[in-house]
């Protein structure tokens, strides 16, 4: 278990649709399990309500890291995308900067 960091939490806030977050205890960053606190965790806890949650938890896990592998490549794309997209806004700056007095009206 750990605490998340400052822009963790603010992230994760946004994620989340809450309208009075003082009344909901969100003034301090929350605490929150990996997947193997979580397996551990219902080592420790016996009842069988906790032992469900658990499975449900690890298996919310299991599938995120599934659609993480299967969109890795749809993920590499983007970011090549987006870099060429970078690229392309650094040309046309500097296509504006270095032909600006091509658009300079004589007066």
């Amino acid at each position: 278990m750990f605490q998340l960091n400052d822009l963790e939490f603010d992230n994760w806030r946004s994620q989340i649709v809450i309208f009075n977050e003082d009344k909901m205890g969100l003034r301090r960053p929350p605490y929150v399990f990996t997947e193997q606190g979580v397996a551990m965790l219902s080592a420790v806890l016996r009842s069988s309500t906790a032992v469900a949650i658990s499975i449900k938890i690890v298996e919310a896990f299991v599938a995120m890291r599934k659609i993480l592998s299967t969109n890795t490549g749809f993920i590499q794309r983007l970011e090549t995308v987006e870099q060429k997209q970078v690229e392309t806004d650094k040309k046309v700056v500097r296509l504006f900067q270095d032909g600006a007095w091509m658009f300079k009206v004589v007066g």
